[in-house]
């Protein structure tokens, strides 16, 4: 219960810079600690650790899975505008900087500023619910001072993202005949994108090669014409983005186990 190992493993791997991509997220788990970050940067929550100060969060790894930050203590929130969204202690960019993270980092801000802040349905009622909720017991909730937030720091967000955030969706392979049984497609994709998959074969992994980049190795094809349809997805499995390519394979195609 108190081997703290694995731990110790993953803050020198970060403080030495010395981790690829598979070796952090044996240890890491990426999701959780992007979305603590994108939150608490995207409110400008100054007085934590991915942001100014080295407190108010809690390093956790459930039993046989891996580190992410749990929100302590944020309430220094909504106040600092020009914030930035990440901070500069010792191995925060390190980490969120590699292309890797950083992609999935610009994901779930992305998922703020387009389905949970300005203009969202969801996150207006919620705010009218806590307004009527606190009616008559000193505490305001002043709505509009939300709002006012939600429009000032979407440019700034937007910005933070960068490039990413207006890149198309796009498959930038050639198109040309083939007699291979396989075909590698790449392409481009822009921050809303959580994955992208080839409709069909699920075996097939995408690769980033950086925040807007990916590969699809060894794509099966099959004799005559092949459509191949593929898809930009969201977290949740969602297709957001999809783009047909055709390519004819010449000759026999290899027997499939099935």
């Amino acid at each position: 219960d108190y081997d703290y190992s694995n731990f110790i493993e993953f803050v020198k791997a970060v403080g030495t810079n010395s981790f690829d991509e598979d070796s952090i997220n044996r240890m890491a788990d990426r999701d959780m600690l992007c979305m603590n970050a994108a939150v608490r940067g995207y409110d400008a929550d100054w007085d934590t650790l991915t942001l100014n100060r080295g407190k108010n969060a809690y390093f956790y790894r459930p039993k046989g899975g891996r580190w992410m930050l749990i929100h302590w203590d944020g309430d220094r929130v909504f106040s600092r505008s020009d914030q930035s969204i990440l901070g500069g202690l010792t191995g925060i960019r390190t980490y969120f900087d590699k292309p890797y993270i950083r992609r999935t980092l610009n994901y779930y801000l992305t998922e703020l500023l387009t389905r949970h802040t300005k203009g969202s349905a969801r996150t207006a009622a919620w705010m009218e619910f806590e307004r009527q909720a606190v009616q008559g017991t000193g505490i305001n909730m002043t709505v509009s001072h939300y709002n006012g937030w939600f429009n000032n720091r979407e440019s700034y967000t937007r910005n933070f993202i960068g490039t990413p955030y207006s890149t198309d969706f796009r498959i930038t392979t050639n198109n040309v005949t083939t007699s291979q049984d396989t075909i590698n497609l790449s392409g481009t994709s822009p921050s809303s994108v959580y994955n992208v998959r080839v409709s069909g074969q699920i075996g097939i992994e995408a690769l980033w090669t950086s925040t807007t980049a990916w590969r699809l190795p060894d794509i099966l094809l099959m004799s005559g014409e092949n459509v191949l349809t593929v898809e930009g997805v969201n977290h949740e499995g969602v297709v957001i983005h999809s783009e047909e390519f055709n390519i004819t394979k010449l000759g026999n195609s290899p027997p499939v186990a099935v």
